[in-house]
């Protein structure tokens, strides 16, 4: 309520599991981590770095989203 009349949006990725170097080379050293298995989302694979580029694109194309929290997660289960 405060920046909104300044012009100013704040918006919000929540990531899920994103396939990177990094992750990959941790999986294959044997680290765990939540979220990892394809099976725990509907979309059955982990994130892409562009899945979050295309999330903020669509958020900055919005002149009108604020307040927003954009789950990019392909839909995990976390139950």
């Amino acid at each position: 309520m405060e920046y909104g009349p300044k012009g100013i949006r704040i918006n919000a990725i929540a990531p899920g599991a994103i396939r990177t170097a990094i992750l990959d080379y941790a999986i294959k050293a044997g680290t765990s981590f939540i979220g990892t298995e394809t099976t725990m989302r509907s979309t059955e694979r982990m994130g892409k770095p562009m899945d979050i580029a295309n999330a903020i694109a669509a958020l900055l194309d919005s002149d009108h989203a604020t307040g927003a929290v954009l789950s990019v997660d392909g839909g995990i289960d976390c139950a």
